[in-house]
């Protein structure tokens, strides 16, 4: 498709051209789709650069609704609906031209909220676009970004680059090599920054940089260095980069700084700020990676000593959380007794602090049990070897879970569902029945709690989680819901409805709340 020349050109400028343009780029056929990369292209070349400013909000909502076509265009043909997506046509050869000359110039020139709408369109596109495409964009792209985080804007321009920047380092890693110094000040930067949004996006992209950085050591003694004076939020989201940090580096620290960040992390368990608290169990759970884990358990009992006696339990609680996010199972596998005792302790507790994190305790708990021995995998195969290993999980442990899906405080019950969620992804072997019982007290305790009308968001998220057990029971229709021993009569009846009613609907449908058991951030 050729576009007019210069005369043709303005007219097209002054029409919705640019934006239909952007829905041949996921055309089934190439040729489609080079032509409307060709077509776009050429009007953006022909149109006066001051006229760019009045197409980046525009592109920007036809960029966002081609994406979403792709999506769904994915998910239909059985793909996951978190997968990547790719829009063909930003995976030509300069596929992201365009967009590119027309984003940076709103990013450069525009207005506050402009700079800020074309740095998260810059982001946007460059999430649909392939490593390969991308790269000979990467560092006409960063120079600018690098340029603008660092000037006097508002705090939502600098939070939509740092996005944008974490994007970058997560499809260009190698060719930003040479902008590591100057990325890594940015973010260190960002993390005392006055706006909350812009301390966490700096801590994620700081997290994200530090598997190209050479200087790791210099950097944690910094960020430790500087926890001793920070205030509460600066020191929530230096606790956050440093756990995000260790986590990702890809070699260990010297024992000497090592020591030092453990003993910054137990030092902030007990302080009177939740947030501060809960980032510094995972800091804890992050050191485990790179340290004894029962020398390091020890500290930290003895450092929750000095507190009152629920506060040291949920200290530590959280940081067996942390442990059984960031561990394999085998690591924990010695462990494993006090992990579980732990768990079972604080879901029976008075107090709403411990049973609400307990849930997600006792699923962790049971997942990482689950999960098979290496050796087993060798000798028995991948489904033996999962049969075995949910088969050996304590039933009291399952049991203890699904009572919380019950308890009398809301909170406790919202969190309990999302638990079992976990469970579910994590370990489907814990429920497909195929020689191990199912955990018939979850799914029947479930099942009540995804008809309880007092509260929609906890019956919503508990029809979420429904989801994800049945898919794990591998009860894909009705009829294959079992009745009888296996499954209390009502549950079974409501299973087979919701399989029948909802199951494919609440499927299609996006969910804030997919990863609602993650570590601080």
């Amino acid at each position: 498709m050729r576009a007019p020349r210069v005369e043709g050109r303005s007219q097209y400028a002054r029409t919705p051209w640019p934006q239909a343009l952007l829905f041949m780029f996921h055309a089934p056929q190439p040729a489609v789709v080079r032509a409307g990369w060709g077509a776009l292209d050429a009007v953006v070349k022909g149109m006066p650069k001051e006229r760019y400013l009045l197409h980046v909000t525009f592109l920007r909502e036809q960029l966002r609704a081609v994406g979403e076509e792709c999506r769904n265009a994915q998910i239909s043909a059985g793909g996951a609906r978190d997968a990547p997506v790719e829009i063909a046509g930003l995976c030509l050869k300069k596929g992201l031209a365009p967009l590119a000359a027309v984003f940076l110039h709103g990013l450069m020139t525009g207005s506050p909220d402009l700079r800020e709408t074309s740095a998260a369109a810059l982001g946007e596109a460059i999430g649909f676009t392939s490593a390969a495409a991308l790269g000979p964009f990467v560092v006409q792209i960063t120079g600018p970004l690098i340029r603008i985080v660092g000037d006097r804007f508002p705090w939502g321009v600098k939070a939509a680059i740092l996005q944008t920047l974490k994007l970058l380092i997560g499809k260009g890693a190698m060719l930003l090599k040479p902008f590591v110094p100057q990325l890594q000040t940015t973010f260190v930067k960002a993390l005392a920054d006055p706006t909350k949004t812009v301390r966490l996006r700096g801590a994620a992209a700081l997290s994200a940089l530090v598997a190209l950085s050479t200087r790791i050591e210099p950097l944690t003694s910094d960020l430790t260095n500087s926890l001793a004076s920070a205030e509460p939020g600066v020191a929530y989201a230096t606790l956050v980069a440093l756990a995000g940090v260790l986590r990702n580096m890809p070699k260990p620290l010297s024992d000497a700084t090592l020591d030092r960040v453990k003993a910054a992390a137990v030092e902030k368990l007990l302080v009177e700020d939740e947030q501060v608290d809960v980032a510094a169990a995972s800091l804890v759970g992050a050191c485990a990676k790179w340290c004894d884990v029962p020398t390091l358990l020890e500290s930290v009992e003895t450092a929750v000593e000095k507190g009152d006696e629920w506060k040291g339990q949920l200290a530590e609680l959280r940081v067996h959380l942390s442990l059984l996010r960031t561990l394999p199972a085998s690591e924990c596998r010695p462990i494993f007794p006090s992990l579980m005792s732990s768990a079972e302790a604080a879901a029976t507790a008075d107090r709403i602090e411990l049973r609400q994190p307990a849930t997600h305790a006792l699923a962790r708990v049971a997942a990482a049990m689950a999960e098979p021995h290496p050796d087993d995998v060798d000798e028995l195969g991948v489904e033996e070897a999962a049969r075995v290993a949910a088969a050996a999980v304590p039933a009291q442990l399952l049991s203890a879970l699904g009572t919380t899906l019950l308890d009398r405080a809301l909170d406790v019950r919202q969190s309990a569902v999302h638990a079992v969620k976990t469970l579910a992804r994590l370990r489907p072997s814990l429920f497909n029945g195929n020689g191990v019982n199912l955990p018939s007290q979850i799914i029947a305790n479930l099942a009540t709690a995804c008809q309880d009308k007092r509260n929609t968001l906890l019956q919503n998220a508990a029809q979420r989680s429904m989801m994800h057990v049945v898919a794990a029971c591998g009860w894909g229709t009705p009829d294959k819901v079992p009745r009888g021993a296996a499954l209390p009569t009502e549950a079974s009846i409501y299973c087979a409805d919701f399989l029948r009613r909802s199951a494919k609907r609440i499927a299609a449908m996006d969910s804030e709340a997919e990863d609602s058991d993650t570590e601080a951030a």
